[in-house]
């Protein structure tokens, strides 16, 4: 193993630092994926996220025209934004499950929704496995 790494650091694919660890690197420094490393196929390898969809300008500017009706407040909502909850509550109806929007939370992105599951159903010490389905398309 350690002829391994020195064999990395010394090709420049390895930069370690004593008391830091080791990281991953690319020989003569970074580069980006469309600089010729990868064909551009107009798919952008470095990010794992799709474009924008071509609806956002749009909804972008019906938000902006709706903001000032939040701004007389914090605009903090700890179990998301009301019409964002009932949306979302009247979504999962459409599709056949009967859902209320106290029923509803909104949160900050996937880890920030598995970390509020295991604080409230995972005792401390405990072990938990998750797996992460795709989501059905409509």
């Amino acid at each position: 193993m350690t002829a391994a790494y020195g064999r990395l650091r010394s090709e420049g694919y390895l930069k370690s630092r004593q008391g830091s660890g080791s990281w991953v690197t690319m020989p003569g420094g970074h580069r980006s994926a469309s600089d010729g490393i990868l064909a551009n196929s107009g798919i952008d390898l470095r990010v794992a996220a799709l474009p924008a969809p071509p609806l956002l300008p749009q909804l972008a500017a019906e938000a902006v025209e709706q903001l000032p009706r939040w701004l007389d407040q914090h605009g903090y909502d700890p179990l998301g934004l009301p019409p964002l909850r009932e949306k979302i509550a009247a979504r999962f109806g459409q599709r056949g499950l009967p859902t209320r929007s106290e029923q509803i939370l909104i949160t900050n992105g996937a880890l920030h929704a598995f970390d509020l599951l295991v604080g409230t159903l995972i005792r401390p010490g405990r072990t938990a496995i998750v797996e992460i389905l795709p989501t059905p398309q409509p």
